[in-house]
């Protein structure tokens, strides 16, 4: 099963890419604000922002610093990777809850190959990274309350 996941996680990757090349995206608005957020805090560190938190900024600003300044590809090929992982954290929370490895298959297959979640990849925005964690949140949450032991009766 470990290979199939594999291949789904690398199918998801390039779905997105495919998605990125099918619907190009402009540059505008939040995505601006996102941007320059993060070139502030690469010039001056943590600084303050009123209209933005520092968790996506913060994010493009290690991209940029890691690939160099607004490399857009890399940070699209880094939220691709992401949203792919998320579909497998879905696999894992559908096998858990149904304990059915066709349904948790599905799931996450369903998940890999939508277009909705994966034009989000292509964009300069925080959705990729806020669905990734209320994932991982679901999932660790399901693992703590599947491990308490059962109240007797």
């Amino acid at each position: 099963m470990k290979k199939y996941l594999l291949v789904f996680f690398v199918l998801g990757v390039f779905f997105r890419f495919w998605i990125a090349n099918l619907v190009p995206q402009p540059f505008v608005f939040d995505q601006t604000e996102y941007h320059n957020f993060a070139l502030q805090m690469l010039d001056k560190g943590l600084v303050s922002w009123q209209s933005r938190l520092y968790g996506y900024p913060l994010f493009l600003s290690l991209i940029y610093k890691l690939f160099g300044e607004g490399n857009f590809p890399a940070v699209f090929a880094v939220q691709s990777i992401v949203d792919t992982l998320t579909g497998l954290i879905i696999y894992l929370i559908a096998r858990k809850i149904f304990k059915n490895q066709i349904i948790a298959i599905i799931s996450c297959l369903l998940y890999l190959f939508n277009p909705f979640t994966s034009v989000f990849t292509i964009l300069t925005l925080s959705e990729v990274w806020g669905i990734f964690i209320v994932a991982v949140i679901g999932y660790l949450l399901i693992l703590i309350l599947s491990s308490r032991p059962s109240p007797d009766k």
